[in-house]
C-alpha cells in the first residue's frame, strides 16, 4: 500500500491479511481482501493518537495498536 503523506514523502507498506482477520472484520460478508486492507489503512491513518506504521506488518498486529479498530473497520465496510 502506498500512502501519499502530502508535503511529506510517500511511504510504502506491506501488510499481510490472514483469512481469520478477514472473516473477523467482514463477518463473512463478501468484501475483497483489498477492500478490507484499504479500510484497515484508512482506520489506522485516522487513529488518535496517530499510529506509526511499520514498513511491513500483519493485520492482526494492527488490532493491538488501536483499541477500537475492530469496531471502526466493521462500521466502514
Amino acid at each position: 500500500m502506498e500512502i501519499d503523506r502530502g508535503q511529506h514523502a510517500t511511504t510504502v507498506h506491506r501488510v499481510r491479511l490472514g483469512w481469520v482477520d478477514h472473516n473477523h472484520w467482514t463477518g463473512e460478508r463478501p468484501f475483497s481482501p483489498s477492500r478490507v486492507v484499504q479500510t484497515l489503512f484508512e482506520c489506522l491513518l485516522d487513529a488518535s493518537p496517530p499510529v506509526e506504521l511499520p514498513e511491513r506488518f500483519d493485520a492482526s498486529t494492527a488490532r493491538r495498536w488501536v483499541e477500537s479498530l475492530d469496531t471502526e473497520i466493521a462500521s466502514r465496510l
